[in-house]
């Protein structure tokens, strides 16, 4: 029978790639209504120091959220085991946006155990841009050629929610009732100190398209 840390594993269950983000927070609530979930997180030194630290504390408070719940009988699944792995590779540096599902998967292949892992489970949208930016398709397929050129026959590769839209997501959070673990999710790219604290900048794509996902929320979703 596998173990892990001395602990004999009776099932296997999916390896998900967590950062904090909405997307793959979302994967990770999705899947904890079915399954145990083992997590995977990649620090990068190379990318900004404050960015680093409010992931950190983003996916912590998520975990703790998590835990509490289990250890409270409200969630029948938990998060089994905590992976993390510092990156150092220049190209988590000067990566093309588009190609760092990619770099998630170079370093997921060399965690994952087939004894103990059913699955990868990447939280990547790529839908809204697609379907809004038609100029970058060129790098939508760049990127899928990036990712299916990785030998993974070993392991089943997902991307559950690649195409669906953010406001979809967002949705699901306000429907099962997870605004508090809504609240410490993070995605600015370029964080900021305000009164000491580290905030969004407001100004980045991913704060860009937070606004915007919130604003197509609020007017699809009025009453």
């Amino acid at each position: 029978m596998p173990t892990i840390n001395n602990k004999f594993i009776s099932t296997k269950c999916p390896l998900l790639l967590f950062s904090g983000g909405l997307d793959s927070t979302h994967c990770l609530l999705s899947l904890l209504n079915t399954t145990d979930v083992d997590v995977l997180i990649i620090k990068s030194k190379l990318i900004h120091h404050r960015k680093n630290k409010a992931e950190e504390k983003a996916r912590s408070n998520i975990l703790k959220i998590l835990k509490r719940t289990y250890k409270n009988k409200q969630c029948e699944y938990k998060v089994r085991n905590i992976y993390t792995v510092n990156d150092n590779s220049e190209t988590m540096l000067n990566h093309d946006g588009w190609l760092q599902p990619s770099i998630w998967l170079n370093t997921a292949i060399n965690i994952v155990n087939p004894a103990i892992h059913s699955e990868v489970i990447i939280g990547y949208v790529g839908g809204d841009s697609i379907l809004t930016k038609l100029h970058t398709l060129k790098k939508w397929w760049k990127a899928m050629y990036q990712i299916h050129r990785h030998n993974c026959s070993f392991i089943k590769l997902k991307f559950p929610i690649k195409l669906c839209s953010k406001e979809s997501i967002l949705k699901t959070f306000y429907d099962c009732n997870n605004e508090e673990i809504l609240n410490h999710v993070w995605s600015c790219e370029e964080p900021v100190i305000l009164s000491r604290k580290i905030v969004p900048c407001g100004k980045c794509t991913p704060c860009i398209t937070d606004k915007a996902m919130k604003f197509k929320y609020n007017l699809l979703n009025k009453e």
